[in-house]
């Protein structure tokens, strides 16, 4: 109010100051008014209209509150305990933001302005919270003595955690111990192995050796535990380097930078190290951009952790082109139209050389120097087109500006045959190219037996025949598509066959499905080897090896035939004869024909897997099954270390007390590491496996080489398969008796030649 009255006030001074003659006339005219009850009336005005203004104000902006958000709160607590409530009025630009708090019994708890509660004795009130325009808030309080607030751990959650580590490895458990105001929160944390791993008070477990412990968390009357495989040590060194993608040659003047990784991708790199044999040619620097200077050879040399990878560099200078190919081009065109010339040149490196365009009629047609011509007048033309000493042309020819219509459609070659399922793509080129509607539109005549889309891509439907229309302008052309059933597979008698000079074997063949084309044709790659007729009748020729393959046009099947001199029974060893005129080995020739990943061979036809078999499995890192009948031997060609060795494909075993005793290979060194699984049920249910140490005349355990009757070795020799621990401490009684005389004398001896001492 005093705020309003000095405003009044000021105002009155104000107006006074502007307008003094006026008081004074109207004093002269008028005796009875006055010039203070002119500025009292002046100044009435003023104040209402500035109260009504101030009104306006206030009602166009104020914000109400709407409601209230209230933080994390206790609804129990003990006697003595404080909290404080945080509340938030929304919105946040709300004119009024007071707020006040009131508990319903203060005897039992009490809050104060700032939203602090007080709990005061065992009982229950409601706080209520309130704010401006009737928004309000209120929940359920429960005060406790504090001799009765004992809560108990419900639930210890271990959060992730690893099952596996490497020795050296740390990890820091995460637990949290449930409900959150649980009395006791102190944690305790065990290993039953400490020799394996231990963890501290605070939950970091460091694995220290090879082996299992159980990792146990206690909090209150709850534990959990886990149990935990530590493995040994990763090997993180660098095994190998990939330099990425390169140039093995640069042009003087160039730079590239080189991308390597090392591998294994989780390796610890300690960096690259980047050296160029010779610098004056080229030089790389620490972070791998190689810069050429000079014509000349180097070799880039990349080192990481003792492991080297490098690669020749040739530097060259200018190279001139050898070889130039014009490209698609058009021989005629049409008064007013443009192509582009796309040359390339030979060798690559050249590729930068100045190409030269010419036109030996400008009149008719004209080429800049990007190789685009454009055709004025009708007429005839020589296009040169030049690089370095090689120089290229064609003949041009311009033509009138007009409607030329289609001619011709040339369709270029296609199947006429199809299998249901399959498509093809038509290509077709109008004649001439420049005719005005050279749209092809594409139909069929049945579409339930083969569809034709507008790209000309035909799809076989179902088994029968239709006609397939391709029209360009005027013109049409027609071609027939015979659809038939597709062919699952061709099964053969025999996938080999082994003859002598002059024998004859009888190829049978069944297609499947029986709807497919059982029309089958043969033919041998080997002809001088051994030939088949239309029928399938194979004739050993003269030694060799060939392949007779079996095909009803849509779908093939090879057939290998191993010819030899001597004759070689069926189901015997198949092995190469050793003679210095031929030499053959089925068993490898199979694995380097077959266009499968596995190749399937059984015991009683290969006893035995020659170094040749092995060479090729290494080499196309294909994977060798073995079918013993009782047993499968797998062999991977990315397993194979030593493939100067054989593997005999005869297993023996023998049921003794123990368990059962298995040799493979008859105890010679195996070429890698190789998989059996057997079918008998005790070997099945065994496990552990020993290997019988000759030298040492024991058998030694084999750690994680058995499960469920699988086996994983690569030593060839006696094995034992139990299930049962073998105990493989011997005590000899009798050494034991005649150790222990022995020490008991010399102890005496001792005591005997001491005895002087003893008064002392």
């Amino acid at each position: 109010m005093a705020k309003k009255c000095l405003i009044i006030v000021l105002l009155i001074v104000f107006i006074m100051f502007l307008q003094p003659n006026n008081y004074y006339i109207f004093a002269e005219e008028n005796t009875e008014i006055t010039v203070e009850n002119d500025n009292d009336k002046l100044g009435e005005l003023l104040e209402e209209k500035i109260e009504e203004n101030e009104k306006e104000n206030e009602e166009t902006s104020y914000i109400k509150v709407t409601d209230l958000d209230i933080a994390d709160y206790k609804t129990t607590m003990k006697v003595g305990e404080k909290q404080l409530l945080v509340v938030t009025v929304l919105p946040l630009d709300a004119t009024d933001k007071k707020v006040r708090y009131y508990s319903s019994k203060e005897s039992v708890a009490k809050v104060n302005e700032l939203g602090r509660i007080t709990a005061l004795s065992p009982g229950t009130t409601r706080i209520t919270i309130e704010a401006a325009d009737g928004v309000s808030e209120e929940f359920k309080l429960k005060v406790v003595s504090s001799k009765d607030t004992y809560i108990e751990v419900s639930e210890l959650d271990l959060g992730d955690y690893k099952k596996e580590m490497r020795v050296g490895d740390n990890q820091l458990l995460s637990v949290t111990v449930l409900p959150y105001d649980v009395t006791d929160k102190n944690v305790k944390y065990a290993s039953s192995n400490e020799k394996v791993a231990t963890v501290n008070g605070l939950g970091r477990i460091t694995a220290l050796s090879e082996g299992e412990t159980v990792i146990t968390v206690k909090a209150g009357n709850k534990e959990n535990s886990f149990v935990l495989k530590v493995l040994p040590k990763k090997d993180t060194r660098v095994k190998d380097i990939d330099l990425g993608d390169y140039q093995e040659k640069m042009k003087v003047g160039e730079t590239q930078l080189l991308m390597p990784a090392v591998i294994p991708q989780d390796a610890v790199n300690p960096g690259f190290k980047y050296t160029s044999t010779k610098t004056e040619v080229a030089t790389i620097n620490e972070i791998g951009r190689i810069r050429a200077h000079k014509e000349g050879t180097t070799v880039i040399i990349v080192e990481a952790d003792g492991v080297k990878k490098q690669f020749e560099l040739t530097v060259y200078g200018e190279i001139k082109a050898a070889e130039m190919d014009l490209g698609d081009y058009q021989k005629v065109m049409k008064v007013g139209d443009k192509q582009l010339l796309t040359p390339s040149v030979l060798p690559r490196e050249a590729s930068d050389r100045k190409i030269t365009y010419k036109s030996t009629n400008e009149d008719v047609a004209s080429v800049n120097v990007f190789g685009r011509i454009e055709a004025h007048a009708i007429g005839e033309t020589e296009i040169i087109v030049s690089v370095d000493e090689i120089e290229k042309s064609f003949d041009l020819k311009v033509i009138e500006n007009k409607d030329y219509p289609v001619e011709d459609i040339y369709i270029e070659k296609y199947e006429e045959k199809m299998e249901v399922g399959k498509t093809q793509r038509l290509s077709v080129t109008v004649l001439p190219y420049y005719a005005k509607d050279s749209t092809v539109e594409y139909s069929s005549e049945d579409y339930t037996i083969a569809t034709v889309n507008s790209s000309g891509e035909i799809k076989a439907i179902k088994e029968g025949s239709t006609v397939i229309n391709i029209k360009a302008g005027d013109v049409t052309k027609q071609i027939t598509i015979h659809v038939v059933t597709a062919t699952e597979r061709i099964a053969v008698n025999k996938t080999y066959v082994v003859l002598k000079t002059g024998e004859q074997f009888q190829l049978n063949c069944k297609v499947s499905p029986p709807e497919a084309n059982q029309k089958i044709e043969f033919k041998s790659n080997e002809p001088l080897v051994a030939k088949v007729d239309d029928n399938g009748l194979i004739t050993a020729v003269d030694t060799g090896v060939a392949t007779i393959i079996v095909t009803n046009g849509y779908r093939q099947t090879e057939v290998t035939v191993l010819v030899n001199k001597e004759f070689i029974k069926e189901g015997e060893e198949v092995i190469p004869l050793a003679s210095s005129e031929y030499e053959v080995d089925l068993l490898a020739e199979m694995i380097k024909n077959s266009d499968k990943m596995k190749v399937v061979i059984n015991k009683s036809e290969f006893s035995k897997v020659t170094k040749s078999a092995f060479k090729h499995l290494y080499l196309l890192e294909k994977i060798l099954i073995v079918d013993g009948g009782e047993y499968i031997i797998e062999i991977k060609g990315n397993d194979i270390v030593n493939y100067e060795n054989e593997l005999f494909t005869n297993i023996k075993y023998n049921e003794i007390s123990k368990g059962i005793e298995i040799i493979i290979n008859e105890n010679q060194k195996l070429p890698g590491k190789i998989s059996i699984s057997f079918d008998n049920i005790q070997i099945q249910r065994a496990k552990y496996l020993y290997l019988y140490n000759e030298a040492k005349k024991k058998y030694e355990v084999i750690s994680n080489a058995i499960e469920n009757g699988t086996i994983t070795i690569d030593i060839g020799g006696k094995y034992l398969l139990t299930n049962k621990k073998l105990s493989l401490l011997r005590v000899n009684l009798f050494v034991t008796i005649i150790g222990g005389i022995g020490f008991l004398t010399m102890v005496t001896i001792y005591i005997i030649s001491r005895r002087r001492y003893w008064f002392w």
